[in-house]
């Protein structure tokens, strides 16, 4: 019943306050009390204008006047105030029941309020409020900004006696900034110490849409008796942060926070404010690598009359890297060259800790300062001094920053000392990703000297992994020092390697001075190399490689044959003996090839030092070489000059795409190296032959000789070639088994040529045919062999030939001749048949025969059958025959004795005449007999001139005839002598000369194995007179000293060379008695 009473008590209150409300007296009341509270409110003179004014209740329960479509004007404004759909009075029902309108909350919905209007603001610079005179943002008046504005609201709500204030779809707009409020509920309560508290969610816009984030706000504050702000607190929920800087990075960040705490000291003096931003999660994602989780947090305070925000307490941590932050920033005394009024900032780090991306490796641990300034105008925050320090370095530099639509980004960093891990650590995962990725990956140790990273380009380029810099946008060089770089697959690895690193754009190179190296235990020493990579962004990463290394040549060999280079070379790696120094180039990948090949292009270069090929190479050894070996993928080409066989030569091989291999050899042979390499060569050469020897895929060998340094002498045939002369051959050889085939000869020198092919086996000449054999000008002869058993069988065809070589050997003396074979000489076979047929046989004096036909047979030493007939140009023939049966037998015959001794070159002063000749022998014996002439005649015979003219004893033999002696032409009637031919050596006895005017007796030693000539004789001046004294028997022995020894005569002597003797007479013989003669003549 109590409660039921209590209830019609309140309804009745409440209907009488209703109707009171409702009546036209308390409906004009509210009206004037509604706009006096209006003008109250926003505390200057202004016009309401009211769409609709209605009581009712608000929440259900309070007593509310409804005001619609509310309008508030400034006497000179043409933009309302205010518009506003709903303003809600709420009413004190205590206030009513003493007669008098109250107010408690105020309620506004649905409207747009124009804060600088409300302010008298000529701003539309929503910070106009916290800026110094110069305009500058200053930190103390942020302070007191948020003191005052906590004091103004507290002391409006009490002013107009509301203890609560609602909004909501409230628009709140100053300038080029609004802020929307969705809902927000203000409460003060009263009592010893004032509390005021804030909750509300709002979004702010910017007028250009740059600006767009919801916010939820919950503050409370405490105020003290004085009204100074005893404590403020303050929770700002932050929208969520989802931001893709680069195409390839994401961070994503929740529950961000900001708190804000302030006090005041005394109203009067300043308030300290401190702000903490923070989160305890956020997630950064560098693509291609796994998400990273990170937190932050920064605290700033500022007031106490500091001038500044401060910064303490903060951090950044993303993954293991964290970083703490302190420091300030705060209006700044100086100004801009335009005469913008700057802040200067100052943050430094202690204790930060950088973990790399990728990398095993620990923290690096230092500390960073950063100090600089900015400019508002500009928009740009520069650093002018950057400062990191860690254990291992220090590096020094500015940064700047440039904020508009597309944040630029300006730096430049230098470093006395960086350490390899240290270069890892510093260097950031989205600047030059595939460069960072293989230093990461292959350079192990070493470090970095006189480093510089100079950066200028828009900052989400440089935050995205796959952005393309130009050089004047990205560039970073150091120098190496005592570097190890791990090379792609099976390249060793470049250790203590000395250098520079540069990085300009997508342009990247490493340049080597000096460096070492090892490949299975051999030591390698690194000489200038170069690693350039023209675009680090390309897919998969290419660079041209530069290597210059030195070492053992197997190493080296072993480097290009292996991965990935994969060069084909002529021999394995490990044959190689002795020194080399290589240059590499090639086109590789560095990193994934994505099924690609490793290598597009190489190109390997080698000198080689006192090399060899263990084993040695198709069967010859190579040893103390030089030379040079070039690879590329079309092929190789390898150069050595050394000993091959122990002989100095040359060894070229090639090689051109899927082809055989070419070889070539180049040797210069002394009479020991063709006695090595052609031992039947050899005995007709000395000095040195220049061979070259190309080896086609086929097996043919291509062969030339240069002949000049060598001498030849072939004495079967009497030809050679001197010394000096130049000489030179060619020829095409094949080897097939045993047998060796010789084709297109063609050796020429002088006036000497031979063309043809051979054909030997076991090194031993099996046939041959030369279709020109030519030894002096003019030669047209064909001349073909053939070896059956043992026996070489040699026929000679041709128009003419010149013979003269021929005979000249056949008359040498002894000293002058070729070793026999008995005498260790050269041996063609153990026999040898000759078949020859010249149309014209050249021989000396001018003198040739004519369809001259020579048979041979029998040994290199001595034949068993020789033969030949000719014909001379007068038509006399001549003939010669040798057989050598029981016993020998040389039979000789010519209708032309003088043609016959001219073209033998024996005597050129006979003319005409018939010579008969006979000797024969034993087996081992000398071969003797006699040769007669018949009807001769010698033609200006200077030794006959002499013998005739010369005075011995006061008068010459023509004096003593009474100048009858014609010695110019001189005819005989026949001539006779014994000879002795032994070996080497020829002597006469009985040799008698008959003529009508002149005759002459002779005997002595022609020549002897010295080519030296002793014969002694008598001169007889008209010889038939002489003669006839020698034909009386008593006279003849008494006067004429025998039958063909005259009365007048002289005695003479020919000695020295056989070629050219000397004629010495004796006086005394001129006119002495024939037996005084004999006693005064040459012994």
């Amino acid at each position: 019943m109590f409660l039921l009473a209590l209830l019609v008590l309140l309804s009745a209150i409440f209907y009488g306050l209703w109707f009171v409300a409702e009546s036209e007296y308390g409906r004009q009341r509210i009206t004037e009390e509604a706009n006096r509270f209006l003008r109250q409110a926003v505390a200057q003179p202004v016009a309401s204008r009211i769409g609709e004014i209605d009581i009712g209740l608000r929440d259900g329960w309070r007593l509310a006047v409804h005001l619609r479509d509310v309008a508030l004007l400034a006497p000179d404004s043409p933009v309302p105030l205010a518009s506003l759909q709903t303003i809600d009075l709420i009413l004190s029902p205590t206030a009513l029941l003493q007669g008098k309108i109250s107010l408690t909350s105020l309620a506004l919905e649905d409207g747009r309020i124009e804060a600088g209007l409300l302010m008298q603001s000529d701003s539309i610079d929503p910070l106009a409020p916290i800026r110094n005179q110069i305009g500058q943002i200053d930190p103390e008046l942020v302070t007191g900004l948020v003191m005052s504005a906590t004091r103004f609201l507290d002391w409006r709500t009490e002013n107009l006696g509301l203890r609560r204030v609602d909004l909501e779809n409230v628009t709140i707009a100053h300038g080029l900034l609004e802020v929307r409020v969705g809902e927000a509920r203000i409460r003060r309560k009263r009592g010893r110490e004032g509390k005021l508290t804030l909750s509300t969610e709002t979004e702010l816009f910017s007028v250009t849409e740059a600006l767009h984030h919801k916010v939820a706000l919950d503050a409370e504050a405490v105020f003290a008796v004085d009204r100074r702000v005893k404590l403020l607190k303050a929770h700002l929920d932050l929208p969520d942060v989802d931001l893709q800087p680069s195409p390839r990075s994401r961070l994503v960040m929740n529950r961000v926070g900001l708190e804000l705490e302030a006090t005041e000291v005394g109203v009067r003096a300043p308030g300290r404010l401190t702000a903490t931003l923070a989160t305890d999660r956020f997630e950064l994602t560098p693509k291609p690598h796994e998400p990273v989780d990170g937190a932050f947090s920064l605290t700033v305070r500022m007031g106490e009359g500091s001038g500044k925000a401060e910064f303490d307490d903060g951090f950044v941590r993303i993954g293991q890297t964290q970083l703490p932050i302190d420091g300030a920033i705060g209006p700044s005394p100086l100004r801009s060259e335009e005469g913008t009024p700057l802040y200067r900032f100052e943050l430094i780090s202690n204790g930060a800790s950088i973990d790399a991306l990728d990398t095993d490796l620990p923290v690096l641990e230092g500390n960073l300062l950063l100090r600089g300034q900015y400019d508002p105008l500009l928009n740009i925050a520069s650093g002018s001094r950057m400062a990191i320090n860690w254990p291992g370095g220090r590096a020094e530099g500015w940064i700047a920053l440039a904020i508009a639509d597309t944040p630029y980004l300006g730096m430049a960093l230098e470093l006395d000392y960086l350490a390899a891990d240290d270069l890892k650590r510093l260097w950031p995962y989205t600047v030059a990703p595939k460069s960072r990725a293989f230093v990461l990956q292959n350079l192990k140790k070493g470090a970095g000297r006189d480093v510089r990273l100079d950066v200028a380009a828009p900052l989400p380029q440089l935050l995205n992994p796959e952005s393309r810099h130009d050089r004047d946008e990205l560039k970073l060089g150091l120098r190496m020092e005592g570097v190890t770089i791990e090379l792609p697959q099976d390249l060793p690895a470049i250790e203590n390697a000395s250098g520079t690193i540069a990085l300009e754009g997508i342009d990247a190179e490493i340049l080597i001075d000096r460096g070492s190296g090892e490949r299975d235990g051999q030591p390698l020493a690194l000489g200038p190399t170069r690693l350039k990579i023209t675009d680090t962004k390309a897919k998969p990463l290419r660079g041209q490689l530069s290597v210059s290394v030195s070492g053992k040549g197997a190493a080296l060999a072993d480097i290009a044959q292996s991965e990935p280079i994969n060069a084909e070379l002529p021999i394995e790696a490990g044959r190689l003996l002795g020194q080399a120094t290589a240059n590499i180039e090639a086109d590789l990948i560095l990193g994934p090839t994505l099924g690609q090949k490793p290598v597009s292009a190489f190109a390997v270069s080698a000198q080689f030092q006192d090399a060899g090929l263990k084993g040695g190479f198709d069967g010859h050894t190579v040893t103390n070489a030089d030379g040079t070996l070039f690879v590329d993928p079309d092929g190789f080409t390898l150069n050595l000059d050394g000993k091959i066989d122990e002989l100095d030569a040359s060894l070229d091989l090639k090689s051109v795409g899927d082809k055989r291999m070419d070889v070539a050899v180049r040797a210069r042979l002394d009479e020991k190296g063709l006695r090595r390499v052609a031992p039947a060569m050899a005995d007709y050469v000395t000095g040195t032959v220049d061979a070259r020897m190309k080896l086609d895929p086929d097996g043919r060998q291509h062969v030339t000789l240069d002949l000049t340094n060598a001498a030849i002498s072939f004495a079967p045939v009497g030809w050679s070639k001197g010394l000096g002369v130049p000489g030179k051959a060619s020829l095409e050889l094949q080897e097939t088994g045993g047998t060796t085939r010789i084709s297109d000869l063609d050796f020429v020198t002088g006036e000497t040529r031979l063309t043809g092919a051979a054909v030997l086996r076991g090194g031993i000449l099996e046939s041959a045919d030369f279709p020109l054999l030519a030894l002096n000008e003019g030669d047209d002869a064909r001349l073909s062999i053939k070896r059956q058993d043992q026996t070489m069988r040699i026929t000679i065809r041709g128009s003419q030939l010149d013979g003269r070589p021929i005979i000249r050997t056949l008359t040498a003396p002894a000293s002058q001749k070729a070793l026999t074979v008995a005498e260790g000489g050269p041996k063609l076979a153990e026999r040898i048949e000759l078949d020859a047929s010249i149309g014209t046989l050249g021989g000396f004096g001018g003198e040739a025969l004519r369809n001259a036909k020579v048979t041979f047979s029998g040994t290199s030493d001595e034949p068993d059958h020789a033969v030949l007939s000719a014909v001379f140009r007068t038509g006399r023939r001549v003939a010669f025959t040798y057989e050598r049966q029981a016993n020998r037998k040389l039979q000789v015959t010519s209708g032309d004795a003088g043609a016959l001794l001219r073209f033998a070159d024996l005597y050129d002063k006979v003319s005409g005449g018939r010579i008969e000749a006979l000797l024969t022998g034993g087996e081992t014996q000398p071969m003797t007999g006699t040769v007669d002439l018949k009807n001769f005649m010698i033609v200006n015979e200077p030794r006959l001139e002499s013998l005739a003219s010369r005075p011995t004893g006061g008068q010459s033999l023509n004096q003593a005839v009474n100048g009858k002696l014609d010695t110019k032409y001189v005819a005989f009637d026949s001539g006779s002598v014994s000879l002795v031919k032994s070996k080497n050596r020829l002597d006469v006895a009985n040799g008698v000369v008959r003529g009508p005017q002149i005759g002459m007796m002779f005997e002595g030693t022609v020549y002897d194995s010295q080519g030296q000539m002793n014969m002694t004789g008598t001169f007889m001046p008209a010889y038939g007179l002489n003669r006839i004294f020698g034909e009386i028997p008593i006279l003849g022995m008494v006067l004429g000293n025998g039958r063909d020894k005259g009365l007048i005569g002289v005695t003479y002597r020919l000695s020295g060379r056989a070629k050219n003797p000397e004629l010495t007479i004796n006086p005394l013989s001129v006119v002495a008695p024939g037996i005084f003669r004999s006693i005064f003549a040459f012994r």
